[in-house]
């Protein structure tokens, strides 16, 4: 596997592009490993503490469960997807683990590299990958993102879940669910495809 790569930064839609830092930033392989692995570690201690309320719905075709530690998050998100149908009894194509900080008490691990400044009135998304693994950093509105292909997951982390309904105001109501969706489908076939070749 390649090592980690920072991507650019890139600015939501509805903010003017003008103004922004667009400096890289170094990035450690070894931190980055870390980081990914304590998102995963840090959403199993907020089940711990919270407990964990699950739903499995079908999605762009595929199986996708979400797990929410404790349930303000799923409950979040359960209108938009009340219309979606129940997944089957097979495996899950992709998981995705919501926690966050208010209702859990959980904070994320620290980020791998430092932010560049960030302009007033613009909010960057700093991003971060390898080959099968995807990290995006929205510092403004407090959250962040890992896709692990290779574990066909997801964790997803916010300071308090009510920045959830402006996201899906924002996204429309299946956006996060279809943007992880679309993300661990055609990208864990390139992984998969990679680590046949080079065996």
């Amino acid at each position: 596997m390649s090592g980690w790569r920072v991507g650019p930064t890139v600015l939501p839609r509805d903010r003017p592009p003008s103004g922004i830092n667009n400096q890289s930033a170094a990035l450690d392989d070894s931190a980055a490993e870390a980081f990914v692995a304590a998102m995963f570690d840090h959403h199993l201690e907020a089940e711990r503490r919270t407990g964990v309320v699950g739903r499995r719905s079908m999605i762009a075709g595929r199986r996708l469960e979400l797990r929410s530690a404790g349930p303000s998050m799923l409950e979040a998100l359960a209108g938009p997807l009340e219309h979606l149908p129940t997944a089957d009894g097979e495996p899950n194509q992709l998981t995705v683990s919501l926690f966050d900080t208010t209702s859990s008490g959980v904070e994320p691990p620290p980020w791998p590299l430092a932010l560049p400044e960030i302009v007033p009135g613009t909010r960057p998304l700093f991003r971060f990958q390898d080959d099968a693994r995807y990290v995006t950093i929205d510092p403004v509105r407090g959250w962040t993102q890992v896709i692990d292909c290779d574990r066909s997951a997801a964790v997803f982390h916010l300071v308090t879940w009510g920045v959830v309904s402006s996201m899906l105001r924002r996204s429309g109501s299946r956006g996060p669910a279809l943007s992880w969706s679309a993300r661990v489908g055609p990208a864990n076939r390139r992984s998969r495809s990679a680590a046949r070749s080079r065996a």
